[in-house]
């Protein structure tokens, strides 16, 4: 039985996503919070060009594909994840491309209004030089005034569910028709870094894979200094998306605006709205 344990990672070299784990993804993370859907249209309006950075499997493409006259534009380097994205049906007025490659090498036709991202790709990058160059696309990528969104799990949410997935989390999932058996931990190897360990193992055959996600976390705090080294202005941060009443906000959403040609200055000098604790 293969035991071979695969990097899953945004800078790690020679990653990559094999079929078996892109179908695993997909089908878990089509579970979108309460809510979600909504907060990610609220911040479209009709007409405008929006830009996908690791749009993964499309759950966020598809909360935008039924929306009129848009232009979509999804960065997803993983052929497997681009072969969900394919699948994707938009309302007829909208257009929707795919690049099927990293977002280093995206040249585009002219600046976007909209840049979003999930979270999900933040916490990949385990170096500063990852994260920085990603806050720096998605400046490059807007025009003066447009807008990036993004999110990521509050740190006392991240605390609570680091705590509880040290003890390994065993479940079923059907993949494509075949039953597998997943266990799923959370090892801390440094401060701030952790590795999402997933292990998927056929219930009908011999095989058995494991994955290991490298995820570094930065504070909110953190954040905001990398948003603002890149140009941006935040405009909003709201301190739980989902909709639950769970006692510990899950989700963090960060809204930003490119300055209409003006050069970078210090978040702190801008004030924002908060919601929730």
């Amino acid at each position: 039985m293969a035991n071979q344990q695969t990097i899953i990672g945004l800078d790690t070299p020679g990653c990559s996503w094999d079929p078996l784990f892109s179908a695993y993804y997909a089908q878990h993370r089509q579970e979108i919070l309460p809510g979600e859907v909504d907060f990610w249209r609220s911040h479209c309006r009709p007409g405008d060009r929006v830009l996908e950075v690791g749009a993964g499997t499309g759950f966020i493409a598809r909360a935008y594909a039924p929306l009129p006259r848009l232009e979509l534009t999804l960065i997803e380097p993983e052929a497997t994840n681009v072969a969900y994205l394919k699948r994707i049906s938009t309302n007829p007025t909208t257009t929707l491309e795919i690049f099927p490659g990293i977002f280093q090498h995206f040249k585009q036709p002219q600046p976007f209004d909209l840049v979003v991202s999930s979270w999900d790709n933040l916490v990949m990058f385990t170096d500063d030089k990852g994260k920085d160059g990603f806050f720096s696309f998605a400046a490059r990528s807007l025009r003066p005034g447009g807008r990036f969104v993004t999110h990521l799990s509050s740190e006392k949410w991240n605390k609570q569910v680091f705590l509880k997935l040290q003890k390994p989390k065993e479940f079923a999932v059907k993949i494509d028709d075949e039953e597998f058996q997943v266990t799923f931990l959370i090892e801390e190897a440094e401060k701030n870094l952790y590795h999402k360990m997933i292990v998927l193992r056929s219930l009908s055959r011999n095989l058995k894979k494991n994955y290991a996600l490298p995820t570094r976390i930065d504070s909110l705090e953190r954040t905001l200094e990398r948003a603002s080294a890149a140009g941006f202005v935040l405009l909003k941060r709201t301190s739980d998306i989902s909709g639950t009443t769970h006692p510990i906000p899950m989700i963090m959403s960060l809204s930003f605006k490119s300055p209409n040609n003006q050069p970078p200055s210090p978040i702190r000098k801008y004030e924002h709205e908060q919601s929730g604790t």
